[in-house]
């Protein structure tokens, strides 16, 4: 009924199991299998990013602009330019930008059909706390797959990665840089530190 609280029981299963080279298989299988994202066999890391979600669109109502005890990063002015086509001869990348700094992320839309993608209109936030400082801020290129079962997990388009104390400075980052991990493509962004 409306005004009625909910409750969310928030837990880890089989906390005692290694993640070891049988677990990483079976994780790696049930990906691409379409499955990375329910799959009860993760890679701890990933297991704690779906956890910190979870709890922060589910429980907490978070604003916008969620400042951390260091900041924040704004990223804008976001596009790519001759991505790989993920998605074979008859068809192309959808791709999307996934910005990473430790457990925190924030995701860019989909654009569907384009590999050479612009998000003119979007800025991502993520805070930044003090055990970030030593981390890597990591923006990811992904092409979506919307049959899963079909094609398996997002397909890597290829990253960028900052060294934060570059990006602590303060200064606005113009990033025009070719990406990393495949075998072309670049990346273009604006990234900014606000303190806190």
């Amino acid at each position: 009924a409306e005004g009625d609280r909910e409750i969310y029981f928030v837990g880890m299963i089989d906390f005692l199991i290694g993640f070891s080279f049988k677990k990483e298989a079976e994780h790696i299988v049930r990906t691409a299998q379409g499955h990375g994202e329910d799959a009860s066999c993760v890679n701890p890391t990933d297991y704690a990013m779906r956890q910190v979600t979870f709890v922060r669109e589910k429980v907490f109502s978070m604003p916008e602009d969620r400042m951390g005890t260091v900041g924040l990063i704004r990223i804008s002015g976001v596009s790519g330019k001759n991505l790989i086509n993920a998605d074979g001869p008859f068809d192309k990348s959808d791709p999307y930008l996934l910005a990473r700094l430790g457990l925190q992320t924030a995701r860019t839309s989909t654009i569907k059909d384009d590999l050479n993608p612009v998000w003119k209109d979007e800025e991502l936030v993520l805070p930044v706390h003090t055990h970030h400082k030593t981390m890597k801020l990591e923006l990811g290129l992904w092409d979506a797959e919307s049959a899963r079962a079909l094609r398996g997990a997002d397909d890597f388009l290829g990253n960028v990665l900052l060294p934060m104390d570059s990006v602590l400075e303060g200064k606005p980052i113009q990033l025009s840089r070719k990406v990393e991990g495949v075998q072309h493509g670049e990346l273009t962004a604006t990234i900014v530190f606000e303190r806190a």
